[in-house]
């Protein structure tokens, strides 16, 4: 009965990975941007955050979509929230551990999850995160069928839920989007589906042109508008990318193993995939990352992570990768928490997670 100790583990690594989102359960005070827009269009005042303005304030159309339905539901926003976050978060790891052919390699990336504090972060937090990881873990799944009949109509739709899920979240299909329309560039069924798929952005960008005056969130407007030079962000950016080896290296190895044996290793989906992830990390160079720590860092490890499951014989090229990473740790850890405390500076390894806050 092979089948029970893989089974047995897989539902020990989900419910570590329960514990510890439940543990750190947060809501940012962004999230509230959202949050008011939904109680005011349940509550009938329309898609605004102030009654007598026509502004887009939310970044996300789908999380927006949700929250109101949790309004509707539960009549608050924020313990709802929490939870559908959450479980969103362990429906992507459920499905990441029922992929794996192995299950001990899936196990493997979802106690790797676990660690990341990117990820277990904001799979609370009231942003849209928790969506954006279940939509990448359907895109890498997705790609294993890019022979298939249906895929550019899957593909299509996909892209969809992602744009709207964030609209910079585009960048991580934008290779494999565009490679299905030049590949399949003469085939009418394959641009019927691919218009299909597309339907609900187009109709959005619509409704949003008409009804906002824009078809650009107003958020992106304020952030993106900005009188800095490019070089300076990117400075800022690369800096961002900085924090998140200081603090979160297994988020950050988790991203350069999955693109770096996603190219090596992986198929042409799977290399346009990695593609699309390194796309979206120059994109978040190139703004100047966020104020949010790991924020922007959370979606690519769970893109990453879905890619080294889909890999073969990953489970032994991620041990020999972790073994060494945990010899670097093992020794480049203590020597600065003995250079913090002889400064009297206190110092927090960076794998340790905070259950109280």
């Amino acid at each position: 009965m092979p089948a029970k100790p893989g089974l047995l583990s897989a539902a020990a690594a989900l419910g570590l990975l329960c514990v510890v989102v439940v543990a750190t359960a947060w809501q940012s005070d962004d999230a509230y941007i959202t949050f008011r827009t939904a109680e005011n269009l349940w509550t009938g005042w329309g898609l605004r955050w102030n009654p007598i303005e026509r502004v887009q304030s939310f970044t996300s159309p789908l999380w927006l979509l949700v929250a109101t339905a949790c309004r509707a539901l539960f009549g608050e926003l924020y313990f709802s929230t929490l939870v559908v976050g959450a479980l969103i978060t362990l429906v992507a790891a459920t499905l990441l551990l029922h992929e794996g052919k192995d299950s001990w390699r899936a196990v493997a990336i979802v106690l790797l999850l676990s660690t990341s504090a990117a990820v277990v972060d904001y799979a609370t937090s009231g942003l849209e995160n928790p969506l954006l990881y279940l939509l990448l873990v359907l895109v890498v799944l997705e790609a294993r069928r890019a022979s298939e009949p249906g895929f550019p109509l899957r593909v299509a739709l996909l892209t969809s839920a992602l744009t709207l899920t964030r609209p910079d979240a585009v960048l991580f299909v934008l290779p494999i989007l565009l490679w299905t329309m030049v590949a399949q560039r003469r085939n009418p069924r394959t641009w019927r589906a691919l218009v299909l798929g597309l339907s609900p952005l187009g109709l959005w960008l619509l409704f949003s042109l008409f009804y906002f005056g824009s078809p650009v969130p107003n958020t992106a407007l304020a952030k993106l508008n900005v009188d800095i030079p490019g070089s300076a962000l990117a400075l800022q950016g690369l800096h961002y990318l900085m924090d998140g080896v200081r603090h979160d290296p297994v988020t950050i190895a988790l991203i350069v193993a999955g693109v770096a044996l996603a190219s090596w290793r992986g198929d042409r989906s799977r290399r346009l995939l990695a593609a699309g992830v390194a796309l979206y990390l120059i994109y978040v160079v190139r703004i100047g990352g966020d104020f949010m720590s790991g924020r922007f860092l959370a979606g690519p490890a769970v893109a990453c992570a879905a890619l080294l499951v889909c890999l073969p014989l990953m489970l032994v090229i991620i041990g020999i990768f972790l073994a060494i990473l945990y010899g670097i740790l093992m020794t480049v850890m203590p020597i600065i928490a003995a250079i913090r405390a002889n400064d009297g500076v206190h110092y927090r390894y960076p794998l340790s997670l905070r259950f109280i806050k």
